[in-house]
């Protein structure tokens, strides 16, 4: 019997190395059993007690599968030779247990690997400062994960804010916070590629480094990649004169057009007669859309704007503004109001933007809201409506497209701070911030491809991502004694799932 020892923190343990014919690589491959450890002082060999022990399969086998697909373990081997590993299950642990790092040692403890590993609460701070202070591996594995994906139909960036707690990050600023929350925060801007809906790359800023800055510098990075088309499509904060003085150096961009402006206004005044003629329709999914291109004057510069209106669009928008109406005077009317501060303060806590559709007047019992009638008409009369300010050539058609598909990045940014768990951050060092953020990325590109697959194949109708991991951690390793591991028997919905991913069947030979 082959054994081998391998040294893992204080402890040595002892394997049973088993060789074994792997029919699916037609290789000769080798299997390791703990069959026990050696004594810390002795090194006397201290066999297993016989015992049954039970471990969970299912997430692991499946997320490592996935990296496996999509070339992640290579680059990240090639780049982190040492920590490669490490790095795999601390993104595997944060994805599919949503729980603070001190707990992934535990969860180590419960899942079947061939090798042990340590990753203690240390052990990840660690690696979390080794990463943050190896920029340029960070770099390249961008570069090289970016290069080895087929996103070259279009490049989407965004960017959001996260809140953190840390005393020590010296580039945590104060700044315009998109949660709303009273911390300094650090942004993070992030390219999506299409058509594969990944992630490609990312940059950390100071929170207070404004939007159009992190565009500039973002296309610096993105030049690296020749074959990345860079087209921004971007939201509506972005806008501004002097944000699209700034974009209109920086190449092709798709940006809407606030209808509060006075440029839209004109437009919408010069084009709104006949926009809802058949002969400006056509459809996109399941829903039908009115568009009329001209030609806008903003500035000295002149862009070409698409102008859009749909009916349902219309029909929601409607109801939810007259509900909002309704909603705001059936609360005056619950309570007497003595003066007209009092009401003012309970609505501007409880109905932000009240202001624009009501007045406070005095009533015979008091104070009450008065319609403002000509601001309500006018924001009825642009219900439905929206443009899209680009300075390149696309069809509307290609121009809405583009823009819809901006939700996938908006859904990836939603991803990071409620499906991962990166709402706020509570490292304390900007190498640690750097090292979280790439082992976050990382869970994102795993995350964003879950998604994908369950989408495009039709699990998702049956299952969320949460759900999905539920049913996998059912699937175990048993080991009874020292005999042959066993895996415990697939079930109906276990075996859909691989099937969608396009992975084997897992199989102990």
């Amino acid at each position: 019997m082959l054994t081998v020892d391998q040294k893992v923190g204080k402890y040595t343990y002892v394997y049973e190395v088993r060789s074994f014919w792997d029919k699916e690589k037609k290789g000769a491959r080798q299997q390791r059993i703990r069959i026990g450890k050696r004594d810390p002082e002795t090194g006397v060999f201290i066999p297993l007690e016989k015992k049954r022990r039970s471990s969970e399969y299912g997430p692991v086998y499946l997320l490592a599968s996935i990296i496996e697909q999509l070339g992640i373990k290579d680059i990240l081997t090639e780049e982190f030779p040492q920590d490669a590993r490490h790095i795999i299950l601390t993104s595997c642990f944060q994805l599919a247990e949503h729980r603070p790092f001190y707990l992934c040692g535990n969860w180590l403890e419960h899942i079947y690997l061939t090798e042990p590993v340590e990753l203690s609460s240390q052990h990840i701070s660690r690696l979390l400062k080794k990463i943050g202070d190896d920029e340029r591996a960070v770099y390249r594995f961008m570069d090289a994960w970016t290069e080895s994906r087929k996103e070259d139909e279009f490049i989407v960036f965004d960017i959001t804010s996260v809140s953190t707690h840390g005393n020590g990050i010296d580039f945590a600023e104060w700044g315009y916070n998109r949660d709303g929350e009273k911390l300094t925060q650090v942004n993070i801007g992030m390219v999506y590629g299409e058509p594969g809906s990944l992630p490609l790359l990312y940059s950390l800023y100071p929170g207070s480094v404004p939007d159009v800055v992190t565009l500039a510098n973002m296309k610096k990075r993105l030049e690296r990649s020749k074959k990345l088309k860079t087209l921004f499509v971007l939201d509506r904060g972005f806008y501004s004169g002097k944000n699209l003085e700034a974009l209109h150096g920086l190449g092709s961009f798709i940006i809407p057009l606030p209808i509060s402006t006075k440029a839209a206004k004109e437009f919408v005044a010069a084009h709104r007669e006949g926009l809802s003629s058949a002969d400006n329709a056509f459809r996109m999914g399941k829903q039908i859309y009115y568009c009329m291109r001209d030609v806008v004057l903003i500035g000295d510069t002149e862009y070409n704007a698409h102008l859009f209106y749909n009916e349902k669009r219309s029909s929601d928008e409607h109801d939810r503004f007259i509900t909002l109406l309704l909603s705001i005077e059936e609360e005056v009317a619950e309570k007497t109001w003595k003066s007209a501060s009092g009401l003012m303060r309970f609505l501007d806590d409880g109905r932000p933007g009240w202001r624009h559709s009501f007045q406070v007047v005095e009533g015979d019992n008091g104070y009450t809201v008065e319609r403002k009638r000509k601001a309500i008409e006018e924001t009825v009369r642009y219900q439905g409506l929206f443009i899209l300010l680009t300075n390149t050539a696309l069809s509307s058609e290609q121009a809405l497209e583009y823009y819809r598909r901006k939700d996938g990045v908006e859904k990836v940014f939603d991803d990071m701070k409620h499906g991962i768990d990166m709402k706020r951050l509570r490292v304390h060092s900007r190498q640690s911030v750097e090292g979280l953020l790439f082992i976050e990325f990382l869970s994102l590109i795993l995350y964003s491809e879950i998604r994908r697959v369950l989408r495009v194949s039709g699990l998702g109708k049956k299952m969320t991502v949460p759900q999905m991991f539920y049913e996998l951690k059912k699937l175990s390793i048993l080991e009874i004694d020292e005999k042959k591991p066993m895996i415990t028997e697939l079930t109906r919905k276990q075996k859909d799932i691989f099937v969608a991913f396009n992975i084997p069947l897992p199989t102990l030979t």
